[in-house]
């Protein structure tokens, strides 16, 4: 057993109350999943074909008799790359009583050297669509870096753009600094001004959260550097200090319209193979959607949890 004390071994049948319950404690997994006793029948039947199928393996991760993680691990054939198989992970789940301690990357190292074992040449993580992006400003620690690897590219297009949000904040006027250095910005999963346009997924878990807003200065301040950026993601933004919630989202798109110019932006145009690192504290970066969409880009992600912003 490793020193943390933690065990890996495949799930049992009498395992699926905790398991349900380790996926239904976050915002979306409550609004889709069916914790409880009796537990519902659908879970049975699911894993009674998981537990027959020798290309699925449905893990738990265990401490001292108490279940604190789970996910599920698929091997997957396929004609691509000379029939090279692939290992896909998904429903990766851990305790609230463990998080922050590490077993996440302990799952993945597991599920990743047990990929190894079946031969798999390539590894695949899925992830909710409704699941909040990079900036997560609705956290209190959200991520401070965001690594990106190209899997599959189209022919053209499809570059990622990065906005060096320190500079844009050194070159607004020095009045304007001083307005929106003593600003907060209030953070949910989905503005209410934005409900209309908002994930499906995304606007039930918002309506069913009983989490207060969480509080962010609108500029940040870098902990390595000293440098302050402005630092917000407008959809996850319900107020800024002294305006509602409509208001925000025209004071919003009007900061951008100022401070976001040509010269502090970076389009970096994709090569399969190539992996972007941003530093989320002093840049935002979106996906351009300037391609053939009958061909795919697909990318993978990877986020390390930062530091409360101050």
């Amino acid at each position: 057993m490793p020193e943390s004390g933690i065990r890996f071994r495949r799930a049992a049948s009498a395992d699926l109350p905790a398991i349900v319950d380790l996926l239904a404690d976050d915002d979306i997994g409550a609004t889709r999943e069916v914790p409880g006793t009796p537990l519902d029948g659908r879970y049975l039947s699911a894993f009674a074909a998981i537990d027959k199928d020798p290309n699925q393996f449905l893990v738990v991760a265990e401490q001292e008799r108490d279940i604190v993680g789970c996910l599920q691990l698929t091997f997957i054939p396929g004609l691509s790359r000379t029939g090279m198989w692939r290992g896909q992970i998904e429903s990766v789940r851990s305790a609230r009583s463990v998080r922050g301690e590490g077993l996440g990357r302990k799952m993945f190292e597991w599920a990743i050297e047990k990929c190894r074992d079946r031969g798999c040449g390539l590894l695949q993580l899925t992830t909710d669509k409704g699941r909040p992006d990079a900036m997560r400003s609705n956290q209190e620690q959200p991520p401070k870096f965001t690594c990106l690897y190209a899997v599959e590219l189209p022919d053209s297009g499809g570059g990622t753009s990065v906005c060096n949000t320190r500079a844009a904040y050194e070159a607004l006027p020095t009045e304007k600094c001083a307005q929106l250095d003593g600003m907060k910005t209030e953070n949910t999963l989905i503005s209410s001004a934005r409900f209309n346009i908002a994930n499906p997924d995304i606007l039930a878990a918002q309506k069913a959260s009983t989490k207060p807003p969480m509080v962010h200065p609108l500029v940040r301040t870098h902990p390595d550097t000293g440098t302050k950026a402005i630092w917000f993601h407008n959809s996850k933004t319900e107020t800024v200090t002294g305006l509602n919630a409509p208001d925000t989202q025209n004071f919003l798109e009007g900061l951008l319209e100022t401070a976001i110019r040509p010269e502090f932006e970076y389009l970096y145009e994709w090569k399969l193979g190539d992996m972007l690192m941003i530093d989320n504290r002093a840049a935002m970066h979106k996906a351009g959607h300037d391609y053939d969409h009958n061909q795919h880009r697909h990318l993978y992600r990877i986020l390390v949890r930062g530091d409360r912003p101050f």
